[in-house]
């Protein structure tokens, strides 16, 4: 996005915000307050793909007075909404505003060709504190909440206490600190030296805003002719901001992309009724709201494209937390061989499983230096063990054996992570995803026994630790326990 279409919308925001809380304004007696948000806000925005497109601008217009006891959410945004259609009046645009689900929306036809989405909000601050205390989460120094409005809330024609909520100052807050846009912004300053207010967001581009740009645009060209379907910038910008904070960055500007991309899908969760991507700044609330598996299922086609588009098979990384020339020396440090593990893109069982919320993650930094793999036998009735592969179909109570390989894995703890799934796993709360120890043989071999009790896909993976450090984690060993005849016959 050009600079010239920056400054413009950024001058538009700042009429809107003028006109809307001046004295003269019908809302004045609200105590209004308008907050830039969004791509304009965090320096993330894209042009659109189209000629006959727009750049959103997103901005919250706020009335401090009211709460959620005086006004519905439909009344609050007849309030915000005269005052929207005053101003389009004034300014004499050509588009009458439009009343979209949640915002307001002005129109400008100019060579910028970009539009203002308004947000009416109310202070939802105490109320949201309470919820949050009642669910143990941690509330930052200073956090304020918003409810807004939304037409597809159950009673948005009626006053009530449980209106959508976000918090936008505390977003950009939290994604400006991951990107460190302020650190960048203060070099600028005192290499140009003026004060670091004269150097605009905008004008700073690191490099997870350009991550978050090129996924935006590669999202708006596979969803070309189903755009329905994509993930909402929101969701993009949150997860990729999540990845980035969380791989331990090699300072190549390539291979960080790739770290942060691979690392996208770990953060949605599967829930009991559908998939979380929680708010960094409002955990209550949830950016993947009203995904159910198809959804997550395009999600994950795009995420794969963007790999086979972006990411060549040579530069990916199972894991994503080294670049290859320090996993050699990284090798050679623990008496490996200098063979580079062979790398490849996250599979399908990788992605499903951590996706679960149940699924835990082991709290440690991970290097991914040493290929690990897992093998299995089965046996029933005190037969002879049989191996089998990941995903064949298993009859219930069958017992099984898991065995860890890994060049020199007598060197390292080795550690069990067992995930269920499925309806029955959950009926009988035993969806599990913790860490066990390793059974050692007699032969040193490390091995883990389980037994199949629940119908559903089920994952087996483990980890080598050594230092309290992860140098190596296997591909999930999906466990696929059915009922019926099929089972008993590829027995």
């Amino acid at each position: 996005m050009p600079d010239s279409y920056y400054d413009k919308a950024i001058s538009a925001y700042g009429s809107v915000s003028r006109e809307l809380t001046a004295e003269s304004s019908g809302l004045f007696e609200y105590d209004p307050e308008i907050i830039l948000q969004g791509s304009i806000k965090i320096g993330t925005a894209i042009k659109p793909t189209t000629d006959d497109g727009s750049y959103d601008v997103d901005m919250v217009c706020n009335l401090r007075s009211l709460s959620k006891g005086d006004i519905s959410q439909k009344a609050l945004k007849e309030v915000v909404g005269k005052d929207v259609k005053d101003y389009a009046r004034r300014h004499g645009m050509s588009n009458e505003p439009h009343d979209g689900k949640r915002c307001w929306t002005l129109e400008y036809v100019d060579d910028a060709n970009f539009h203002l989405d308004i947000l009416p909000t109310l202070d939802d601050t105490h109320s949201h504190r309470r919820a949050m205390v009642a669910k143990s989460y941690k509330i930052p120094d200073g956090a304020s909440y918003l409810a807004h409005t939304d037409k597809r809330h159950p009673l948005f024609g009626g006053i009530c206490d449980s209106w959508p909520t976000t918090n936008p100052r505390g977003f950009a807050q939290w994604f400006l600190g991951v990107a460190r846009v302020d650190e960048e912004r203060k070099r600028l300053a005192l290499a140009k030296s003026v004060s670091i207010e004269k150097i605009e967001v905008y004008k700073v581009k690191l490099p997870l805003q350009r991550y978050i740009q090129l996924l935006k645009r590669h999202r708006d060209i596979y969803f070309a002719r189903s755009s329905d379907k994509k993930p909402r910038s929101i969701v993009i910008t949150t997860l990729a901001a999540k990845a980035y904070e969380s791989v331990a960055r090699t300072g190549n500007w390539y291979d960080d992309f790739v770290l942060t991309v691979e690392s996208m899908p770990r953060f949605i969760q599967k829930t009991g009724d559908g998939y979380k991507l929680a708010n960094p700044s409002d955990p209550l609330e949830n950016f993947a709201d009203g995904w159910d598996g198809s959804t997550m299922q395009s999600f994950a086609d795009w995420h794969s494209s963007v790999l086979a588009d972006l990411v060549p098979v040579p530069s990916r990384s199972r894991s994503g937390f080294i670049n290859r020339y320090a996993l050699r020396e990284m090798r050679r440090s623990l008496g490996l061989s200098e063979r580079v593990v062979n790398c490849r893109p996250l599979s399908t069982a990788r992605m499903k499983v951590d996706s679960l919320s149940h699924h835990r993650h082991h709290g440690l930094t991970e290097i991914d230096a040493v290929a690990v793999t897992v093998s299995a036998t089965k046996t029933r009735s005190g037969g002879t063990p049989t191996p089998f592969e990941s995903g064949d179909p298993l009859p219930k109570g069958v017992s099984l054996r898991f065995e860890a390989h890994a060049e020199g894995i007598k060197r390292y703890e080795v550690r069990w992570q067992v995930t269920n799934d499925g309806e029955e796993a959950l009926r009988a709360g035993c969806l599990r995803g913790d860490f066990y120890c390793s059974s050692t043989l007699s032969n040193g071999r490390r091995t883990r026994s389980e037994s199949t009790s629940y119908t559903g896909l089920h994952y087996v993976e483990c980890i080598l630790v050594k230092d309290g450090v992860v140098y190596g984690r296997s591909e999930p060993f999906v466990v696929n326990i059915v009922d019926g005849k099929a089972a008993y016959m590829q027995w």
